[in-house]
């Protein structure tokens, strides 16, 4: 007869020409935004959020395209914004620099976001957050004409202006102001149709009626009808552009553009008929944070905002030459709005072999209207967009997506998605990719507010700002288990699970779970739930209450299967193994259901109460078992799993070098054979206290025959020291009464 208590789970390793010790456990990837980290984590080439590696942060980069003008009479002086005012900068003769003309610059309430010199000079609109202007100058300062101002145009991101005709840009869409005579008003007429990707800025040209609306990798040209505006393609650079960042335009078709790092030109070639480049007339080294470009009517000279220098470009025949003394510089310049959306994306990283399954993790800062789309590729080709963070006035909120991001469930909030480790073995985030090589993510920062970014950082100082992990599940397991019969069933109700743990990743095991299921109908009777355990090893548990049965007893059957799944340590699931067969043949939860005038301490079940039976659990010692008078009757009541016959074959009570006395017959609560039964055994030992002295163990010794299916056997010992333990007589309770006459 079988007699091992495990069921061997084996998990086989199924990775495609590849033994498990080849593998190492899943890589992971960590992005401190640092300047030591980004040339090897982040590509530059294809991402177009602003990556500051000094603070630490990846955020909307801010543009700032209408912050310089000229007038366009072509005279010296320009327009440039400065913090909460707009600077009026004249060339000062005596000097031979640019001094700020006090009585024509304008102090404002806000930061200005655009301005544009209009004629007559000095006039100039002004864009803030709140409101649109148009100064002009009264003779004593720069006020405010309220008939010439198009207050619909206040916080557009990009402002153009010619004569009396105002346009910018809000979204994705142009708006378009003129005078009628009395005020500005909306002018659908000068608005270009679109529809327009992701505009960065718009101008209008000095010398006719027409706009010029750039977008990331183009400038498209608009001329006036009359009626409306026409898209002039042999006007327009639909090409040779990327990440386009200001648009300015000159006479006679004249376009200038800032271009990454660059300022570039381009003009109307007649030969061609179209837009050509200008290389004599760009600026392709010197500039670091390039924000736009003004060019100086009549003239090649231009100013360029770079970081907060308004930087002085003068032709002198043959290129374009920085002259520092016209230069200038504000202080406290932290100007601009930032992009509607833009992308950052990793390198590739290679875990050294074919990963099906990516999941990245960052660290926020979602200010309301602010959001960050996440997703992420292992084949370099195919991207899954997995989930997203967003800001809102009540705090933030974490999404997942199911269907690539059409359509979008709540999860919780932004915590759920850093790389704290309290969320390691989390597996919401994590993807279904192509299996692949190349591991990479893509984040995508949005904002509807041009005046708040998204941020993604670390924590703390030099900590990990995005974290993001490669791997495969944990191999299905395959279940070997005795066949069924043959007296090869289990003789525990209590059967241990063990299991070996194999993964194509070497990532070791964090979790499992197992499920025990009726096998005539796969009803579940038993789920362990998932347990966060290394251990290979689960025993099945039963009761220890004497008024709730053991699991395996309450199914009704001795014949089972048995599923497991596993997670590894990155909390990876594998599928769970095909269902594998067994049985059991065993007793199970004896406990002493009555006691005859039981010693003094000694609580007394009621045989009617379940509740209150007395279970001897496994490993109960001597001292803890029931206190019994020698001779007082007890009565056992004991679970059988299996098809044990009548009579039990065994139902002794040893004690030293005795046996209690058994009430014939054992009673039997169910019919005979049937898969569980209730069985009853009364037995008693000696009053005699010489015979069963205080302190005498009793023991047990049980035994039913199942059949083909094998043998049913509790023994205390082992089981338990005994199942008694007797104090006292029942002798004590007796009393001679004695009887006579008088004589």
């Amino acid at each position: 007869m079988w007699r091992a208590v495990k069921i061997i789970l084996m998990v086989l390793l199924l990775v495609t020409g590849q033994p498990a010790g080849l593998f190492a456990a899943s890589p992971t990837w960590e992005y401190r935004i640092n300047s030591t980290d980004t040339p090897t984590m982040l590509d530059a080439s294809n991402t177009t959020a602003e990556i500051d590696t000094s603070n630490n942060e990846i955020r909307l980069p801010k543009y700032l395209p209408s912050a310089v003008s000229f007038w366009p009479d072509g005279g010296p002086d320009f327009a440039a914004l400065a913090p909460n005012k707009v600077i009026h900068y004249s060339y000062d003769q005596a000097s031979g620099r640019y001094v700020e003309n006090g009585f024509l610059s304008v102090n404002l309430p806000e930061n200005p976001l655009a301005v544009v010199a209009v004629e007559p000079y000095p006039e100039m609109v002004v864009i803030t957050k709140n409101n649109s202007y148009h100064f002009s100058f009264d003779g004593s300062g720069m006020v405010n004409n309220p008939a010439l101002a198009a207050s619909g145009l206040a916080n557009v991101f990009a402002a153009g202006a010619r004569e009396t005709d105002k346009a910018g840009l809000r979204g994705n869409a142009v708006e378009a102001y003129s005078f009628n005579g009395l005020s500005t008003q909306p002018d659908s007429s000068m608005e270009p149709a679109g529809p327009f990707s992701q505009p960065v800025d718009l101008a209008m040209y000095p010398d006719r009626r027409g706009i010029a609306v750039g977008e990331r990798d183009k400038i498209r040209a608009f001329l006036y009808t009359g009626t409306s505006m026409l898209e002039v393609a042999y006007l327009s650079l639909n090409s040779g552009i990327s990440n386009l960042k200001d648009v300015s335009l000159g006479e006679s078709f004249r376009i200038a553009a800032i271009v990454e790092n660059q300022q570039k030109e381009w003009g109307f070639d007649i030969a061609s008929g179209s837009m050509k480049e200008i290389p004599m007339l760009g600026i392709t080294s010197g500039l670091s944070k390039p924000k736009c470009v003004a060019l100086r009517p009549g003239t090649f000279d231009r100013v360029v905002l770079d970081g907060s220098e308004y930087r002085y470009y003068r032709w002198n025949g043959s290129s374009l030459v920085y002259d520092s003394s016209l230069s200038v510089t504000v202080s406290g310049y932290n100007l601009g709005f930032y992009s509607a959306s833009e992308t950052a994306i990793s390198k590739p990283q290679d875990p050294g072999w074919n990963a099906e399954k990516v999941r990245v993790r960052a660290y926020h800062t979602l200010p309301d209207g602010t959001s960050a789309t996440w997703s992420v590729t292992a084949d370099g080709i195919n991207w899954v967009t997995r989930w997203r963070v967003r800001g809102t006035g009540a705090g933030t909120v974490a999404e997942i997506s199911d269907d690539n991001g059409a359509n979008w469930t709540v999860i919780g909030d932004a915590s759920l998605c850093t790389p704290d480790t309290s969320n390691d073995t989390r597996t919401e985030l994590y993807a279904d990719t192509n299996p692949g090589r190349n591991i990479q993510w893509k984040v995508l920062l949005e904002t509807n507010d041009i005046n708040v970014t998204p941020v993604i950082s670390p924590v703390v100082s030099g900590g990990i700002a995005v974290k993001w992990e490669a791997g495969n599940p944990p191999d299905q397991p395959v279940v070997t288990v005795p066949i069924v019969g043959g007296g090869s069933c289990f003789t525990t109700s209590t059967p241990t699970i063990e299991w070996n743990y194999n993964d194509p990743d070497g990532d070791p095991q964090g979790a499992y779970q197992i499920h025990v299921k009726r096998k005539s109908d796969g009803t579940l009777i038993y789920d362990s739930g998932k347990v966060l355990s290394s251990n290979n090893s689960h025993q099945i548990p039963t009761s220890n209450t004497g008024d709730t049965p053991g699991v395996l007893w309450s199914s009704g059957t001795h014949k089972f299967t048995v599923e497991i799944k596993v997670w590894d340590s990155t909390g990876l699931e594998s599928e769970w193994c095909p269902p594998a067969e067994f049985c059991v043949v065993a007793f199970d939860r004896p406990r002493i259901a009555e006691i005859v005038s039981p010693p003094a301490g000694q609580e007394a079940p009621d045989p009617a109460d379940p509740s209150t039976h007395i279970v001897i659990e496994k490993g109960t010692a001597a001292e803890n078992l029931p206190k019994v008078k020698a001779g007082a009757r007890v009565k056992l009541l004991v679970d059988s799993i299996g098809p044990v016959t009548l009579p039990l074959t065994k139902a002794e009570f040893p004690y030293l070098t005795k046996k209690a006395t058994v009430k014939s017959p054992v009673l039997n609560y169910y019919p005979d054979g049937n898969e569980v039964n209730r069985w009853e055994i009364d037995f008693w030992t000696d009053a005699n206290l010489e015979i069963c002295p205080t302190g005498t163990i009793v023991e047990m010794q049980l035994a039913g025959d199942a059949g083909a299916d094998g043998i049913a056997t509790l023994n205390a010992p082992t089981y338990a020291a005994g199942v008694i333990q007797t104090q006292g007589s029942i002798y004590e309770d007796w009393f001679t009464v004695v009887q006579g006459r008088d004589s």
